[in-house]
Formats: structure tokens, sequence, C-alpha cells
């Protein structure tokens, strides 16, 4: 299982210009730190621990960070975890793009699916 090294990613936010001290400052994030998204969605790509994805998929729920939705949205795809899948929807609930509705709409349309145990 592939964990999360937290010390390159604090590094790597450091590198563009923010003070953090501790990766739990990354949930503070908001709107205005869009250039963070990258670095998230690529640390998300290299690890398989699910505590640590699920930590950084929370990172990513933050109003307007679309360019996180398509990633988010193939997490959810690619994932067995519901517990995770919960944790991917909520994010994408609060980054609110527009532009994935359709996906949006086939997610819930699958967790429809699930609950009903069809």
């Amino acid at each position: 299982m592939e964990k999360l090294n937290k010390e390159l990613l604090i590094s790597e936010i450091r590198e563009l210009g923010y003070s953090i001290s501790s990766i739990e400052e990354l949930k503070k994030i908001d709107n205005k730190n869009k250039d963070v998204i990258p670095i998230i969605l690529r640390h998300l790509s290299q690890i398989t621990d699910l505590n640590h994805k699920e930590f950084l998929v929370r990172c990513l729920g933050v109003k307007g960070f679309n360019t996180a939705s398509n990633p988010l949205i193939n997490e959810f795809k690619n994932s067995s975890n519901n517990t995770y899948k919960w944790a991917i929807g909520n994010s994408l609930s609060l980054i609110l793009d527009k532009s994935s509705l359709n996906d949006l709409l086939e997610m819930q349309q699958i967790r429809n699916t699930v609950r009903q145990g069809k």
C-alpha cells in the first residue's frame, strides 16, 4: 500500500509560496489557492492508501476547484470502496462544477442502484 509522502507534499506546497507547517493546514485552503490543485492531484494519483487518498480528496472539496472535477470523477469510477466514493461525491458537491453535471447525475444513478440492491 503506497502511503502519502506528507513531507514531500508540504515541501511542494511551500515552493508555491505557502507557509504551512503541517498537512492538516491543507484543509483550510480556499478557492484562491487553485495553484495547489495539480500538486494534490499528482499525489492522489501516486498513492493507494485509502485513508490518505480520502484526506486529499477532502482537501479538494472547495467551491471553484473545477479542474479537480474530472480526476475526482475518475477516482469515483475506479473505486469499489463506498466510503471513499462518498468522500469523492461530497467533494464534488462542494466544487459545484456545472460542466460535470452529466457525470454527477450518472454517479447518483449508480449510487441509487447500489442502494436498492440491483
